[in-house]
């Protein structure tokens, strides 16, 4: 009998100490942080990372902090933020350098290198017989092309769709409009975060 009640208390015991040393480790675990900001490309990379972290490696899980692009870079920099999958560099150049030469940023490499900023056209409209601005080759060649591109809200002018309001790309955009002119042909549309343009 006293066998019996030494096994289990040594079975109560161990159990005790077992689940103590769970708690323990699940309170050791490491939270990577990810910068949020609010496009479905990152959010999508952000997930897909997630899901490694906290299938794939043993006492890490994965947390989102949202954000726009400088508050979160600010974060990276700060320590409050772990990782930042998908920036624009380009839009604020001097930001980025400042964090990578003072050592609180490094950059990993580029994530989707075939991811440029620019204007585009549609491949049809400058390329092949049946092209309708064959010479449609930059910003400045526009203006001859207006027709192709009428405003449905002003018929008398085109419209560059610019981007999105409160995107650091839109005053990017803003200024290649202005440098090059184009407000006598064109109207300037800024897209809210739906996507729909005003």
């Amino acid at each position: 009998m006293i066998k019996k009640i030494l096994v289990v208390l040594v079975l109560v015991i161990t159990i005790f100490f077992t689940s103590c040393t769970a708690r323990e480790e699940s309170a050791k675990e490491t939270t990577i942080v990810f910068g949020d900001v609010s496009w479905d490309s990152v959010q999508v990379h952000n997930r897909i990372m997630a899901f490694i972290i906290e299938n794939g490696l043993d006492g890490y899980k994965a947390d989102f902090m949202p954000g726009d692009t400088l508050p979160i870079i600010n974060g990276l920099i700060q320590g409050d933020i772990d990782v930042d999958m998908e920036s624009w560099h380009s839009n604020f150049p001097e930001v980025y350098k400042k964090g990578i030469d003072s050592g609180d940023l490094i950059d990993l490499g580029k994530n989707m290198p075939d991811a440029p900023q620019g204007w585009w056209v549609p491949r049809y409209l400058v390329e092949g017989e049946n092209a309708a601005a064959p010479n449609l080759k930059s910003v400045k060649d526009l203006i001859q092309y207006a027709e192709l591109f009428k405003d449905p809200e002003d018929p008398s002018k085109g419209i560059v769709y610019a981007g999105v309001a409160g995107w650091s790309q839109l005053a990017i955009s803003e200024k290649i409009f202005n440098e090059n002119k184009l407000d006598d042909t064109f109207n300037f549309g800024i897209a809210g975060q739906t996507g729909r343009y005003f």
